[in-house]
């Protein structure tokens, strides 16, 4: 039951610590020589990640030192088993699609004048392509 952290970061902040997203899961489905193992996070649900980025995996790292092994991983204390803190261009990455965006409040004023009245829209998300344009109503 090792516990493993997981760090991911948007490629185009990957030096900036604080948007790093932070995971800590179990190993799973660990062979019988402890050689490998499997560590899952399920992305659908995660509400952290922001949509249309793309994110690398900067950083793992044991919790503990595995109990079955003679040392700590690679001889540090910390037991890291990834490092690509520095690295830009690292192999594992993937990018984050558009969610199902819902209107979920309209409210306008009161007062409706001839040639304009104030309408307010809470939508459950934005897209990228949406910042900054004007919509239609119809």
């Amino acid at each position: 039951n090792q516990q493993v952290i997981a760090w991911f970061a948007p490629k185009e902040t990957i030096r900036d610590t604080n948007t790093w997203l932070q995971y800590t899961r179990p190993l799973k489905d660990v062979t019988s020589d402890f050689k490998e193992g499997t560590w899952a996070h399920d992305l659908s649900n995660s509400v952290n990640f922001k949509e249309e980025t793309t994110y690398k995996l900067v950083k793992i790292q044991f919790v503990n030192k595995p109990t079955k092994a003679k040392n700590n991983i690679n001889n540090s204390e910390n037991n890291v088993i990834l490092d690509n803190t520095n690295s830009i261009n690292s192999n594992y990455e993937f990018t984050t699609k558009v969610g199902d965006h819902k209107l979920i409040n309209i409210t306008s004023s009161n007062s409706v004048n001839t040639n304009s009245q104030t309408i307010n829209f809470t939508l459950s998300g934005v897209k990228k392509s949406w910042v900054g344009k004007k919509i239609k109503l119809s």
